[in-house]
């Protein structure tokens, strides 16, 4: 198992080392020139050319690349062209309440889809397997930003339970930011409650067909101990490996649902780095998300070690 764990650590290093070059690279295509954004409407020539300069953009791409990259490593993603912070420091503001949302919304994905994929599975054919197949269709079908706006009209119009829009850190008072996170969580997790469902759903059913859960039936183990001890172990890599996926889809979806519930994030960064034309912004958020999801799919390897024995032997 340490073998294994140290081989998908290296193996991660490459694929970064990828991700660094496509991000710096990727900013290339924005349309339009940011040092023309920065010095403002009637600059001449001459100031933009300062600007340019000042900025190092007429500097060879591998230049630009490794005086970027070597920073990075050091944790120093460089000044935002549009505030006097840091990059990083707008980042370690803003990311924790990101990470808040997409960790509260799969802990809601887990907590609706567990429980309904596996009584779906092991009541396959019945009104409860029918209803959690159509409400999983519902949770793929429904846009995450209509469910938002539904929540907002029905919990904080309607009935005033919890605010509508407004974020309280967890430090300050806890209950509070549980009041503020928790629309915005149902809102971004029920589609990957809906995912996870069908993904349980599916597997598990397909794994108590096998020979050796009869068998095990057969030697008089009860129904329950034979799904939890047989079934769900096997049917749970592709159920950790959906889980592992949906984290790529929260970091997405939290731009809109941050915007309408008025949470400052990490995805509230992005879009205001992305008006701006905040190049230098632009790359840290995009080398931080990218980063996120490689960890998340390691972590996702990882687990693959104690799900499969022969991994483990390896």
């Amino acid at each position: 198992m340490l073998t294994y764990t140290l081989r998908r650590i290296l193996a991660i290093i490459p694929l970064l080392f990828l991700v660094s070059i496509l991000t710096f690279g990727l900013t290339l295509l924005i349309p339009g020139d940011p040092a023309y954004a920065i010095a403002g409407e009637g600059a001449s020539e001459t100031q933009v050319e300062a600007v340019r300069d000042r900025l190092g953009l007429n500097d060879p791409f591998p230049v630009r690349y490794g005086r970027w990259a070597t920073d990075a490593l050091r944790g120093d993603l460089g000044p935002s062209l549009y505030s006097s912070r840091t990059i990083s420091a707008d980042i370690a503001e803003r990311f924790p309440v990101t990470l808040g949302l997409a960790l509260l919304s799969l802990l809601v994905a887990l907590l609706i889809s567990i429980p309904a994929g596996i009584l779906a599975a092991v009541k396959r054919g019945t009104w409860f397997d029918r209803a959690s197949t159509t409400g999983a269709s519902l949770g793929l079908a429904i846009p995450n930003y209509w469910l938002a706006v539904m929540l907002i009209l029905v919990f904080s119009i309607w009935r005033q339970w919890l605010p509508a829009v407004g974020y309280t850190p967890f430090g300050e008072d806890a209950v509070g930011w549980l009041k503020s996170m928790t629309l915005p969580a149902i809102a971004l997790g029920s589609s990957a409650a809906a995912q996870l469902t069908r993904q349980l759903r599916s597997a598990l059913a397909e794994t108590l067909q096998q020979d050796y859960i009869r068998t095990a039936r057969a030697k008089g183990l009860r129904g329950w101990k034979v799904v939890g001890k047989h079934g769900l172990k096997n049917a749970a890599v592709a159920f950790v490996t959906v889980a592992g996926l949906q984290v790529s889809l929260l970091l997405g979806g939290a731009v809109l649902v941050e915007e309408i519930f008025g949470l400052p994030g990490f995805g509230q960064l992005a879009v205001t780095a992305v008006r701006n034309q905040d190049i230098p912004m632009i790359q840290g958020v995009v080398l931080v998300g990218a980063v996120v999801v490689i960890l998340a799919n390691l972590a996702v390897d990882l687990t693959y070690g104690y799900f499969n024995p022969r991994l483990r032997a390896q």
